[in-house]
Order: structure tokens, then sequence, then C-alpha cells
């Protein structure tokens, strides 16, 4: 799947459930250049994706967007004209996913693009890269109320009344909040949300913050967009 934003609108829906969906734009514990068969794993990839084809040695759940994928990826990455080759930035990881980083470089331009794999080197995921988030203010009071209360909901397995996008809303299904609740079932009732920063990517804004329990605490984000409508709900990664 390659996606332009923080893919708010399908990330939402597929992986809102705190794990995977942190792996957009969360950096952690840069690496040195690849090395072994990965850049000419990832340029085979990235030279059937183009050509119409779905990869191989890629998971079942890129294989299952496959479709979605080489119709977007070609549709972003076509006018660029014919693939040349993978540059390398750098490598990254993240909660177990490892992030390779590299300018994609065409005869009529370039796009920058991360590919994400699993523990088992399995591709997981491929995105259009992102730029540097700009930092914010902090939110308004009324704004982290609102934030505390999709979260009370969720975690009390109703779905929030606060205005959220239809694939948010679609995607909180009774077993994506189930999976919610047990991933804070360990520590113990929820007491309110600690806000940490706040950031901006390409129009949508990011809210950071450490939700505190009795046990313990977590961080969490919460994404919304030009209108203020939350889009993104994920587990955040250490600040």
């Amino acid at each position: 799947m390659i996606s332009k934003i923080l893919a708010a609108a399908s990330l939402a829906g597929l992986t809102m459930a705190l794990g995977s969906a942190a792996l957009g734009n969360q950096t952690v514990a840069a690496q040195p250049a690849p090395v072994g068969g990965m850049t000419p794993r990832f340029t085979t990839f990235l030279s059937d994706v183009l050509a119409g084809r779905v990869p191989g040695d890629v998971s079942e759940t890129l294989k299952s967007q496959s479709s979605t994928m080489l119709t977007q990826a070609r549709s972003d990455l076509g006018k660029f004209g014919e693939f040349r080759r993978l540059q390398y930035v750098r490598q990254d990881s993240s909660q177990g996913y490892e992030q390779y980083h590299y300018v994609a470089v065409f005869d009529k331009g370039s796009q920058p693009v991360v590919f994400v794999t699993n523990s088992s080197g399995i591709i997981y995921g491929f995105f259009q890269d992102q730029p540097a988030p700009k930092e914010a203010g902090a939110p308004s009071g009324a704004l982290t109320e609102r934030f505390s209360g999709f979260f009370t909901d969720v975690l009390a397995g109703r779905v929030p009344s606060t205005s959220m996008s239809t694939a948010m809303r679609s995607g909180l299904t009774p077993s994506m909040m189930s999976r919610v609740r047990s991933s804070f079932g360990s520590l113990g009732a929820f007491v309110r949300l600690r806000f940490v920063k706040h950031d901006v990517i390409q129009g949508y804004e990011r809210y950071h913050y450490s939700a505190v329990f009795q046990n313990g605490s977590q961080p969490i984000l919460f994404v919304t967009d030009s209108n203020g409508t939350i889009v993104g709900f994920f587990q955040d990664q250490p600040q």
C-alpha cells in the first residue's frame, strides 16, 4: 500500500488497534545501510508493482491489498517515467518492524519511499515516505476533554459520539474495541490524558498524549483532519 499522508483514512480502519499502527511516522534507533539482498528485493518489489504484478515474498495482509496497492502506486509514481533504481537513505526500527527509507529514482524525477519488513524479514508495508512533522502548540482543554471522552468510550466498549471520520467509525467494531480494552487491561482504571506534544504533517494534526492509568501509563496518539474530525487513534512511541 502506498500512502501520501499518515494513512489517516485507511490506517484508521486497518490498524486502529494499537500496534502496527505506529509504523507510519515514528522513528527509533537509526541503523547502518542494509546488508545482503534487501535493496535488490525492494527493487524487484517496486518493479513488479509498477508493472502491475503482485510481488512475491510479501505478507498476506499486503497481498490482500494488492489490487489497491498496484492501482495507487502506478497512479502516484507513473508520472515520473521509467523506474531506474533505489537510492538508500536510512534504516530505522519501530516496535519490531524494520523501516528502509529510499529515494526511488525515475528518468523524469524521484520520490521518497519506505519499505517495512516484519521480524521474519517479510515485506509488510510500502509507503510514500513522509516529511518531518512540524511542531505546534498545546491543545485547548476542550480538545483534550474530547479525546479523553473518546478514549473512555472506547475502553467501555461504546462507539464514541464525538466527530470522527466514516472510516474511523466503521473500524470501531465490537471486536476492535475488545482488542483495545485488552491492550490496556493490565493497567487498571483509566485516570486521565497527560499532554506530551502536538505536531502537524501534511495538514493532519497529531496530538501525542500519555494515557495515565492506576497501574501505569501508555503513550497514545490522536490524529485530526483540517476540520477537527478524528481520523486516527494509535499506540504512540515513547517521546
